[in-house]
């Protein structure tokens, strides 16, 4: 009986860790979702589109999302 109280309690306290990972990766993917709608249809910052740090941050953000299953659509 105290494996199985062993065991319910990690199985509870990774079932919390899931559902708070799940709560932030739904807001973020909804963010990217935004911010990638927002940066498209912004011809005028095409500027700020070019810039090194702007492309070198959106790579890093676009590298993260990929390595934990994210996928927005164009």
């Amino acid at each position: 009986m105290e494996n199985k109280n062993k065991i319910m309690s990690a199985l509870q306290v990774i079932k919390i860790a899931l559902e708070a990972t799940k709560e932030k990766v739904l807001i973020t993917k909804g963010l990217l979702i935004e911010l990638k709608e927002k940066y498209q249809c912004l011809d005028n910052l095409e500027d700020i589109r070019k810039d090194p740090d702007v492309i070198h941050l959106s790579n890093e953000v676009e590298q993260l999302a990929e390595e934990i299953g994210f996928i927005v659509e164009n």
